[in-house]
């Protein structure tokens, strides 16, 4: 009763309250600003309006075909070839056959002793291939001087005038102002003979020939074969990848998400300790050479300056191309053939083909070792490594990892003298012309046969002769100095790479859709030389890549959009917010350079969009917390907080109940004595 005479007091009650009170309003901010995880704000409306774009809006570059149809001086030209009536039944044919699915313009002009009539649409952009035909096309005609091109030269059959007359029309077109990328003009000439083929240029232009005297006097069948040869240029070579579905192979090119392709060349020597062939005809070469084999090498840094350089510059505007180079010894293939006596050398089948390449040869990137790569001597691949150190000095991470360049493999095989000469043969047992052979995304394969060359060279020098008492002219060479390859190497090297990069990157000649033996014109494209790749096939590979680009670009900003939402625990630095908002303004500029039909910037602009958006996406410090659950949590916190929180809790809890007991004794006590 004597506790019960006196007010509980409040001394311990204040104190654990305040201890309470202390970790609940200080304690746990404190802690949850320490261990909250920095995000940076993401436009997730915007990123959401341009995923739902590049879905709705047609990522095509727009294609331009300009007809010229040269009339020599003092022809009259029927009606069936005016130009309006010309350009309504190329419309037609091009509307019937749909070579491509992107925005198109067609125009036709007349050309007549320097004075031309053209047609084109009254709004250029509008007609596409699917409403070319429909009253949207309206036409307006307009008179300028231009050119006389009744002086071309004679076409031919011979390459020699083909190649004359393709740099002269080239010529004809920058005089012009024509021939930028995305604009093609297919030429009607006047030639002693028609022709029912239509050539391909290096350019941006193909052209066909018809015999006035016979072509006007029924003009019906030479408006025919035009619209036919537009169809089948816009078929094979300038509509090439307008396709939906080219779009969504794009990734199929052998370009890495940050637009680098590295071009890695080896040259093996299967065995250069192998004596001699015997199938050779010199006996005494032979024994030479099995007493001393020989073996070749090759000086690659003229190689590449004079053959893969233009190569290279001339695939810049759709990947920044590095080169690397090795030489490999003791490296027999995996299926070294066998003995034909119909083709009187060792043959390797197709069906062998896919196991040739030997996975124990030490062909992957970055074992290359390249002299002008230590003494820095080429440009381009100087700044093509110095791109690479960027990507791989970013710590062994997953984005450099992707983001790092697509690597081709080129091997020049040189098989051993005892199982050369080698053969690959294609299909129904041919002899391939080439000796060589390609595998998609990955590169190519090229068999040269140089025993005989080996040890013909060894008799007619006689360095199997060498005496050490000899080398004082300085004119002999000791028994293991390789020979180098000589010019016509390097050339056979370069247009069986040429071949198969084309072939890589979907643009090899004769590439068509609608080839057939029942077509009204035939067709036939020009090599593109040293460069390696006409200009209408880079415009193709920058319709793919740009449309592909941007579209991809988009969908990897929407992943990466949900998975933030998704995941609330997800620490992201600023450096992807910075490069969310980069790729969503290279979108936009994309978006603006495809409509106004500028390949170079919209190429440009889209890859930058892609590169940047991979980069955010995989990001080292979004990857490393892709599985971070909120049980990972508890189980962290929990083993911290609960031996603190149970008694301090108990502790409070006891005391408030001791407080609240003497509290109700108290009152009692007090009504009770009053």
């Amino acid at each position: 009763m004597a506790n019960s005479s006196r007010p509980p007091g409040t001394k311990r009650l204040w104190v654990i309250s305040s201890i309470v009170a202390y970790v609940v309003f200080a304690g746990i901010p404190i802690w949850w600003a320490t261990t909250s995880l920095h995000r940076p704000p993401l436009p997730h409306e915007a990123i959401a309006a341009a995923e739902a774009d590049a879905g709705n809006r047609s990522a095509l570059l727009p294609v331009a075909l300009q007809l010229v149809l040269v009339v020599p001086a003092g022809s009259e030209l029927p009606d069936e070839l005016q130009p309006d009536r010309m350009l309504a039944a190329v419309q037609a044919a091009v509307a019937a056959a749909q070579p491509l699915q992107g925005p198109l313009q067609l125009s036709i002009t007349i050309n007549t002793a320097g004075s031309c009539s053209q047609v084109l649409p009254r709004h250029p952009g509008v007609c596409s291939s699917s409403s070319s035909s429909s009253g949207v096309c309206t036409q307006q005609v307009q008179q300028q001087a231009c050119p006389d091109l009744s002086a071309a030269p004679v076409a031919g059959g011979s390459r020699q005038q083909q190649q004359q007359l393709d740099a002269w029309l080239q010529q004809q077109q920058q005089l012009q102002s024509l021939g930028t990328p995305g604009q093609y003009t297919l030429f009607v000439l006047p030639d002693t003979s028609s022709s029912s083929t239509v050539v391909v240029g290096r350019s941006r232009h193909a052209w066909l020939t018809y015999q006035p005297s016979g072509a006007l006097q029924q003009p019906q069948q030479l408006l025919q074969a035009t619209a036919a040869a537009a169809v089948r240029v816009l078929s094979c070579c300038f509509g090439l990848h307008s396709n939906v579905a080219a779009l969504a192979a794009a990734d199929s090119l052998p370009v890495s998400a940050a637009g680098h392709t590295q071009l890695s060349f080896s040259l093996l020597h299967a065995d250069p300790l192998a004596p001699g062939s015997s199938s050779s005809s010199n006996k005494d070469s032979i024994e030479a050479a099995a007493q001393h084999p020989l073996h070749y090498t090759w000086d690659f840094d003229v190689f590449e300056q004079q053959h893969l350089a233009p190569i290279a510059a001339s695939l810049a505007p759709v990947s920044h191309i590095s080169i690397e180079s090795q030489l490999l010894y003791f490296t027999p293939a995996r299926t070294p053939g066998s003995w034909s006596s119909k083709h009187s050398a060792f043959v390797v089948k197709q069906s062998q083909l896919p196991f040739f390449v030997d996975s124990d040869w030490a062909v992957e990137s970055g074992r290359a070792v390249m002299q002008h790569n230590r003494t820095s001597s080429s440009s381009s691949s100087s700044s093509s490594s110095g791109t690479a150190g960027m990507l791989s000095s970013s710590a062994n991470t997953a984005a450099a990892a992707v983001l790092e360049s697509h690597v081709l493999h080129f091997l020049v095989y040189v098989p051993a003298a005892d199982k050369s000469p080698l053969l690959l043969l294609g299909p129904k047992g041919k002899v391939r012309n080439s000796n060589s052979f390609w595998i998609p995304s990955w590169g190519g394969v090229l068999v040269l046969n140089l025993a005989n060359e080996i040890a013909a060279a060894s008799t007619d020098t006689g360095e199997f002769d060498h005496d050490e008492g000899d080398s004082e002219g300085g004119q002999s060479r000791l028994p293991w100095q390789p020979l180098p390859l000589q010019q016509q190497h390097y050339q056979h090297i370069t247009a069986v790479v040429i071949a198969q990069l084309q072939a890589l990157f979907g643009v090899a000649p004769g590439t068509s859709s609608s080839s057939s033996s029942t077509e009204v014109v035939q067709l036939q494209q020009l090599p593109a030389g040293a460069a390696g790749f006409s200009k209408w096939q880079m415009d193709a590979l920058l319709r793919q890549r740009a449309g592909a680009d941007v579209q991809e670009a988009a969908r990897v900003l929407g992943s990466l959009s949900r998975l933030v939402q998704q995941l609330p625990n997800l620490e992201m630095p600023d450096l992807i917010g910075q490069q969310v908002e980069q790729a969503l303004s290279d979108i936009h500029s994309a978006w603006q350079h495809i409509a106004a039909g500028d390949y170079h910037a919209a190429g440009a602009a889209a890859a930058a969009a892609r590169a940047a958006a991979e980069a955010a996406f995989l990001h080292p410090s979004v990857l490393a917390q892709l599985n971070f659950p909120d049980s990972h949590k508890l189980g962290v916190y929990m083993p911290l907080f609960l031996p603190v929180s149970v008694p301090l809790l108990q502790g409070f809890v006891l005391q408030l109940r001791h407080y609240v007991k003497r509290r109700r004794e108290y009152t009692a006590a007090l009504r009770a004595g009053g």
